[in-house]
Order: C-alpha cells, then structure tokens, then sequence
C-alpha cells in the first residue's frame, strides 16, 4: 500500500477518514438510542438524524466524483473496465442498503413515541447500521488497497490531474443519486 497518494486519490482517502469517523459516531448515537427501548421516544434523536443524512449525502458525492471523474480516465482498455466493475457494482449495493437506512429512519420519525413497533425499528436501524458501516469500511479499504494503487499504474501525471480537476467540479454538481 501507498503511504500518500497524489491528488485526486489523496482527496478521496482524506473522504474515506471523514466519513470514517462518522460513521464511528453514528454507530455511538445509534447504541446510545437502543437504550430508550422500554421507554418513550418522540422521534429520533436529530443528532443521529444529521449524521446519517451528512454520511449519506457525502457518500453520493464521493461515489460519482470515482464513477464520473476518476473510471473514465482509467477505462484505458477493456481488462481496467472489467477490474472496475467490483467497485461500482459495490457502489449500488452502498445506495440500496443507505436507502434502506433512511426508510427506517423516515419511519421512526413518523410514529407515536408510544408506539411498541419503534422497538423493533430501533433494533433494526442498529443491525441496518452495523451491516452497512461494515460494508463502507471494507469497500474504502478496497479502494485503498486495491482501486488507488491500480489508478497509479494505469494513470498518467497529467490524467490523474484532469481526474482532479472533473471531480471537483463534479463536487457542486448535482447528482443523479442525491434525493430531492
């Protein structure tokens, strides 16, 4: 593994720590939550909320700056096309179970604190999480050890610079994920 990558993979590593500690924080909020099993809750907590929302939100962005601005420069051939497809097949499978994250929270936050199937969400928002902040560290570290070293070698100085500079533009850009 590289110790430092050059821009724009160092960008994407510096997203990887970000969404990392987030996630560590998330997972906090959500443990805290599953002690208000035996008793009321309103909705849930706007701190866990935000978190998940702010991780979801950057995920998206970061997803479509490798698959807009990044892959395309790799394409190179057709064996770099097919070395590329676990990583956008993984980037899928990230927004159906992100997708099925916001469901759960969407519904929370619709009951009555007095409700007996908040108890169950709660418990299934812990499980949805714990799966899903799995299967984000393992896809980053995929990507660290595996996709960043792999763009090294196939990219030239001057590809990995427009890489750069399409994935920032493509940061304000909106996207055909992020919801409305």
């Amino acid at each position: 593994m590289v110790d430092t990558f050059p821009e724009p993979l160092a960008m994407l590593n510096r997203e990887h720590d970000e969404e990392k500690k987030k996630l560590e924080e998330l997972k906090g909020e959500i443990s805290a939550l599953k002690g208000t099993h035996g008793r009321n809750f309103q909705k849930l907590p706007q701190k866990a909320r935000s978190l998940f929302l702010s991780i979801e939100s950057e995920l998206l962005i970061h997803m479509r700056k490798e698959e807009e601005g990044l892959f395309p420069i790799m394409r190179g051939d057709e064996d770099e096309l097919w070395n590329l497809s676990p990583f956008i097949i993984e980037h899928y499978e990230l927004v159906r179970m992100a997708k099925e994250i916001h469901e759960i929270i969407d519904t929370l936050n619709g009951i009555n604190g007095k409700d007996e199937s908040g108890k169950h969400l709660i418990k299934r928002l812990s499980v949805k999480t714990q799966l899903f902040g799995g299967f984000l560290s393992h896809h980053m570290e995929m990507e660290e050890n595996v996709l960043f070293p792999m763009a090294l070698e196939a990219m030239s100085e001057a590809e990995l610079s427009h890489a750069h500079r399409l994935m920032r533009i493509l940061e304000t850009w909106p996207s055909r994920f992020l919801r409305s």
